[in-house]
């Protein structure tokens, strides 16, 4: 039989139509009129039924698998388990113990997820057509592989995510509608009665031998549909399906119900008070299965009644009367038994009963007269247009893949949307009236949903004719900040708190984007991304193994001034960790195929930033502000350019690595629980061989600004908001007036009730938010107005902007008030940014990275209170200046251009998409 199951591998060059038949028979397959997903279907020896579409629009393959179990196979008092189930799935198999979503997201997978309903669960992805081996080889080690991997431990872990889902579901308004539709809508015993999600305490019951039960029980080859769709012939996916599920031995004999509609009779109905703003009403029918013929007429007359303004319940309800905020009809269709459902949220001023009224008359009078043709043909029409839609693309819910699975899961035969098509084409008017009036005329199922009320509180309770004094703010500490030098010539700068066995350390290289050469910008942080990507001793997974049995992290980055590698580490654990750290920090191989992968994740993260607002600002802005050639001039978000990213080789990263990570250029910040002897000794010893090395210099010249504003345009059509960076250059984060810049631009717009975010929000209502910061660096730093505002208002934004600049300056500077709730916004904040000891090494590192001294923090609160209004508007007048300000315009061009150009703040340039990458610039190697 394994013989003849193997060679059952029919090419279907228009589409079948497939007669349904048990997984130890021969398929018998019979042609069909051409349809728009012809596929090859081919039945593995252990039962697998494979489906392969060919698609070469596009280099990317869908992988689609379907298991003919859900909800609806849950024994009583194991509700929610085919999806508590679906969880694991994800999280890890025999061969592969890690999450699935960190094997296949950096391999460029989309639409990767997996689902579950009363009748099927489903796991799919796409993939690029290279990594077609790999996802296949990751579905059927969790198909064939997945009971070793489950332990205790996985099945408490995705329990309580389960359990979140569902309080999170329940949280929303209306989120226990469903729980009570379905428990009073079937008979007992009817697996229909619960919701997929379950109830609390029968996922609280499920056992480890639960979970292996129900693997071997439903997650057989021979209970599975696997679709393969898109850039790879049948031949090929065959070959390779064969390969890596063929040898997955076939699960038990299922019995399943194949219908059990459950039609009522007279009328019940049920209240629920639920948190929510208006009241709801839920009118329900069960109804036939979903390849039942009677499906697709109600499904059509569910149209009539609510697709689109048109439709009857949208123009009596909610546009003539108007007592209804939204009213909608559907067909919930399930595999044994389907619901029509009509419902309507009141209008606040109206009662539910009116509301149930008008539903009512609209639906007799559907049932006596039916639809008219013109109403039918509308929702044909827009039937076919979905379903086009769908299919242009092979993946995710509705595409080609789906729509194979689906059929062949629940009607035998992959090719069934066809039927449904024409059931849909050669339905009649009379005929869909006939229907609606065998189902919808009795056994209306009626739920009310209502506001729960507003309830009264004691008639007492505290004074709160004013507020309570506060007494004296807390006086801010900080660690004592101690020094010690290394005899490699490395700096150690440590803030000791012993409250927590917990110590962080973070390695501060002096290098950062400014370090880049002019031919490669995005260097130094690709560099720091490859860091944990394997050494000369240890991979990837290796590492990450380590850190997780030593309970640490190792992480890297990059900013303007500085490339960073950072530890956080258990005490206990402290000297294992660090050495990890030091091979990490000392050692990276670069390997060449995770170097590959992360650079094409660089290019598409590039990409993302292209297509973005603030990432097109961010990417064009430096070399505005500072000119070409200087070494701030790339890119703000650190990628680099295509150009640069394409060209990249590992040996740049080598190179570069080799050059900046150095004893002698570098500084090692540490917070928390460990002393500078014990620190000093470890370090020592795990960095002996770190020798120095002569280090290239940076040159962070000083830039000059603009003679006069500018204004650039980038273009997003359609764009319904436009966001604005209004940005000019200021001195460097460490210079004398930094305390009264801060506590200016608090004012400005460093805060919730600044000016400009008061202005814009809150009383021109044009914007979420506005905010104005400076870009922290060692040289000259971009000062930034950010404002994402209503397209029609952007003009009208970059007025009020200047204007708040302007006036800060001198028309209009700061109070007296404004001086005292922004001292007290940044001193009494101080105290709670010390929480943890991450914050403390952050504040640490500033004092490195900017040569602060080392009670900045101990005297910041007092230097900040002796700023005085007059300080704070001098210093923006020394500071910003309007007439020199580069303003950049991400938006709708053919909107805004004109307004803007008739502000006359200075030359407006439109950046063209081939002119808004910034050019390499010319840099010191």
């Amino acid at each position: 039989m394994r013989q003849i199951l193997s060679i059952v591998s029919v090419v279907v060059a228009a589409v079948l139509a497939l007669t349904a038949m048990p997984a130890s028979a021969s398929a018998q397959q019979a042609a069909a009129a051409a349809g728009p997903i012809p596929f090859t279907q081919h039945v593995l020896g252990n039962g697998l039924t494979l489906l392969v579409h060919e698609d070469r629009k596009a280099p990317i393959v869908a992988v689609n698998v379907w298991y003919h179990v859900g909800s609806k196979n849950e024994p009583e008092g194991r509700t929610g388990f085919a999806h508590l189930f679906e969880h694991l799935m994800f999280n890890g198999s025999e061969h592969v113990d890690t999450d699935y979503f960190e094997v296949l997201e950096p391999l460029g997978a989309t639409d990767l997820n997996g689902t579950t309903n009363q009748d099927r669960t489903n796991y799919f992805q796409n993939v690029p057509t290279s990594a077609l081996d790999l996802a296949l080889w990751m579905e059927s080690d969790r198909m064939g592989h997945l009971l070793g991997a489950i332990d205790q431990a996985k099945l408490d872990e995705q329990r309580g995510v389960v359990q979140n889902e569902k309080r999170q579901g329940e949280n929303q308004p209306y989120g226990k509608v469903w729980t009570e539709i379905y428990h009073s809508s079937y008979p007992a015993g009817h697996p229909y009665r619960h919701t997929v999600i379950g109830s609390m305490e029968d996922l609280d019951a499920a056992s480890l031998e639960d979970v292996q039960e129900w693997f071997r029980t439903y997650y057989g080859p021979q209970n599975a549909v696997l679709v393969v769709a898109g850039d790879v012939d049948a031949a090929t996916a065959i070959e390779k399906v064969e390969a890596y599920f063929g040898d997955i031995p076939p699960g038990p004999p299922i019995a399943r119900h194949t219908a059990w509609v459950a039609p009522r009779s007279g009328e019940h109905r049920h209240y629920m008070q639920d948190r929510v703003p208006h009241a709801r009403v839920y009118l329900v029918w069960n109804v036939p299965e979903w390849k039942a013929a009677e499906y697709t007429d109600l499904d059509l007359a569910a149209g009539v009644l609510s697709q689109g303004k048109n439709s009857r319940l949208y123009r009596r309800l909610v546009y003539e009367d108007q007592i209804a905020t939204n009213a909608s009809a559907y067909v919930s269709g399930r595999e044994i038994g389907s619901q029509f459902v009509i419902t309507a949220t009141v209008q606040p001023d109206t009662d539910l009963a009116t509301v149930e009224a008008a539903l009512r008359e609209e639906m007799n009078r559907f049932l006596a007269d039916g639809p008219s043709d013109e109403e039918l043909e509308r929702v044909k029409t827009l039937e076919r247009a979905s379903f086009l839609r769908g299919i242009e693309r092979i993946g995710g819910f509705g595409g080609k893949s789906d729509r194979l699975a689906q059929g062949a899961v629940y009607a035998g035969d992959p090719t069934f949307y066809l039927t449904q098509n024409e059931r849909i084409e050669s339905a009649t008017a009379d005929r869909v009236r006939e229907t609606a009036r065998d189902w919808l005329s009795d056994g209306v199922f009626v739920l009310e949903v209502h506001p729960f009320p507003e309830l009264v509180a004691a008639e007492t309770g505290a004074d709160r004719s004013s507020m309570p004094a506060v007494g004296a703010p807390p006086v801010p500490k900080f660690p004592e900040v101690q020094r010690a030098t290394l005899s490699n010539g490395l700096e150690v700068v440590l803030a000791e708190r012993n409250d927590l066995p917990l110590v962080r350390m973070q390695l501060l290289v002096d290098a950062g984007f400014a370090a880049d050469p002019g031919s490669r910008p995005g260097l130094a942080s690709m560099t720091a991304a490859m860091l944990d990507e394997g050494t000369e001793r240890l991979d990837a997974l290796e590492i990450a193994e380590r850190l997780d049995l030593l309970g640490a992290s190792i992480g890297s980055g990059a900013n303007l001034d500085l490339n960073t590698v950072s530890l956080s580490a258990l005490k206990e654990n402290l000297e294992p960790s660090l050495e990890l750290f030091v091979d990490v920090t000392r050692n990276p191989a670069f390997p060449q195929s995770d170097f590959d992968r992360l650079r094409k994740q660089r290019l598409s993260r590039i990409e993302q930033e292209e297509a973005q607002p603030m990432g097109m600002a961010m990417r064009v802005l430096p070399p505005l502000l500072y000119g070409s050639g200087h070494a701030y001039s790339q890119p703000l978000t650190g990628s680099g350019t295509v150009a640069s990213v394409e060209a990249m080789t590992r040996e740049d990263l080598q190179r570069f690595h080799d050059s900046w990570y150095a004893p002698n250029n570098a500084t090692l910040v540490v917070a928390g629980d460990v002393s500078l002897g014990e620190l000093t000794g470890m370090l020592e010893e795990t960095f002996a061989s770190w020798e120095r090395s002569e280090v290239p210099t940076k040159r962070v010249t000083s830039a000059q600004t603009a003679s006069g504003a500018r204004v650039y345009i980038l273009d997003k059509p359609g764009a319904p908001q436009s966001m604005i960076m209004a940005a000019q250059l200021i001195p460097p984060t460490a210079n004398p007036d930094e305390i009264a810049f801060e506590t200016m631009n608090t004012v400005l717009g460093g805060a919730f009730i600044s000016r400009i975010n008061m202005n814009l929000r809150e009383d021109k209502h044009w914007s979420y938010g506005a905010f104005s910061f400076a870009w922290d660096a060692a040289g000259q730093r971009p000062f930034v107005v950010l404002a994402q505002v209503q397209t029609d208002r952007t003009a009208e934004s970059l007025t009020e902007i200047r204007n708040e600049i302007t006036g800060i300056r001198g028309p209009r500077p700061v109070t007296d008030e404004e001086i005292a709730w922004a001292v007290d916004n940044l001193a009494l904040s101080l105290p709670g940014n010390w929480e943890t000891i991450g914050a403390v090494g952050g504040s640490l590192s500033e004092i490195v990275r900017f040569g602060l001294p080392d009670d900045h923090f101990e005297t910041y609160a007092g230097e900040i209170r002796n700023v005085t209004p007059e300080q704070a508007s001098a210093v923006a007048r020394s500071f910003l200046d309007p007439e020199r300000m580069v303003w950049v315009v991400v938006g709708d061009r053919s909107e805004i251009e004109a307004s803007i150009r008739e502000l006359d703040f200075g030359p407006v340039e439109v950046l063209e998409p081939e002119a808004q990458e910034p050019k390499p610039v010319a840099l010191l190697d």
